[in-house]
């Protein structure tokens, strides 16, 4: 992928007219990264166009470029049948008909020189494009309707595919497939991120919402906490959070979204007895503005991450000699009587008067000892 990379960014320093066409099958997150990437082209001076032949969703209709998703292939698909010619041989007179589906053209052409198919070519018109990048699409047949009424321009112009399909049959030039992202929109941020190249708001926009698309608001077990991450640092380029969960839906806080990803990013896991925990200390959860009932939202979306792990567990330290914890199993009743804690929704919440650090080595001992019976 690394060398794909490369690639991509030598192409993009040569080519100057770039067409980006948005999958039929593509959903709202995908058109999100579409628009980033179009957002970035026009920023570093290059001829872009967007396309689809499948109406946005209007509900997008916020974000820099929507407006102008093309869907007139007309300037698109325009070709010139180039009709090369030797010696005396000249082409008398042309005709041409429709036949149903078929447009038939007949040429009236000098017997000396003869033509052959090599004779004829089919080129892109005066506003050809000299890179196409597809996002999103595993193969080329699922581009859909654009890439079946302009096969010749796909055959004629080196294809970016950026993907995450594990399907995808790498059928571009250039190849970028992350199996491991939630999404494009991630995929690109990590392409531009490698270039250190700075986001602008309008970028940043696209990226974020397209991760709020993919990942079903960070709720769904696509969501990593490099995902997370990766939204806090759009919100520092200036995506505008409330702008996009207005236009969106009503999701987490900023700071909220922030905490989540520490958390997630200090997951640890204990495969003896398939418990998952991580930790946050006092300073870290003041910066973040956070409480217990924050931790406690948060709790129940790493649940959803993390829904086939036996264990779940959350420290957090709420003075220097206090840390509060909140745990979940199958068996709350036992865990309740390890922790001297109590039910809180369909987990346990406990507090010991110690450090983190004893409260972490405490519990990982008594968890140990207790839980290999689960």
């Amino acid at each position: 992928m690394q060398e794909g990379k490369e690639k991509l960014f030598e192409q993009l320093n040569l080519k100057k007219n770039i067409l980006i066409v948005i999958p039929d099958n593509s959903d709202k997150e995908i058109t999100c990264a579409a628009l980033a990437f179009y957002n970035f082209l026009k920023s570093v001076n290059k001829n872009t166009t967007i396309f689809s032949i499948k109406p946005p969703d209007p509900s997008l209709n916020f974000l820099e470029g929507f407006g102008f998703i093309k869907r007139n292939s007309k300037s698109i698909s325009d070709f010139t049948i180039s009709i090369k010619t030797s010696g005396s041989g000249q082409i008398k007179d042309i005709k041409y008909e429709k036949i149903n589906n078929i447009f038939n053209i007949y040429l009236d052409i000098s017997r000396q020189n003869p033509l052959n198919a090599q004779n004829i070519e089919i080129i892109p018109s005066n506003k050809a494009y000299d890179l196409i990048i597809v996002p999103g699409s595993p193969d080329l047949n699922s581009v859909g309707r654009f890439f079946q009424q302009n096969s010749q321009l796909f055959f004629n112009t080196p294809i970016v595919n950026l993907d995450y399909h594990i399907s995808n049959e790498g059928y571009g030039q250039i190849n970028i497939v992350d199996f491991k992202v939630s999404g494009v929109s991630e995929l690109i941020f990590n392409l531009l991120e490698t270039k250190d190249f700075t986001l602008n708001n309008q970028i940043a926009d696209c990226l974020y919402t397209g991760l709020l698309e993919a990942t079903q608001s960070f709720q769904s077990p696509k969501t990593t906490p490099k995902t997370l991450n990766i939204a806090a640092k759009l919100i520092d380029s200036g995506a505008d959070h409330k702008n996009i969960v207005k236009n969106l839906y009503k999701t987490h806080d900023i700071n909220t979204i922030k905490l989540w990803g520490e958390l997630m990013s200090k997951m640890d896991y204990k495969p003896e007895i398939h418990l998952c925990w991580t930790k946050i200390y006092q300073e870290k959860l003041k910066s973040f503005k956070a409480n217990t009932q924050t931790i406690r939202t948060i709790f129940n979306k790493i649940r959803n991450v993390y829904s086939k792990t036996d264990i779940l567990l959350i420290l957090w330290q709420t003075k220097q000699d206090t840390t509060r914890g909140l745990i979940q199993n199958s068996n709350q009743e036992q865990l309740k009587e390890l922790t001297n804690g109590i039910e809180w929704g369909k987990a346990v919440i406990f507090e010991f008067n110690q450090k983190m650090e004893k409260t972490e080595e405490k519990l990982l001992k008594i968890l140990n000892k207790q839980l290999r019976e689960f």
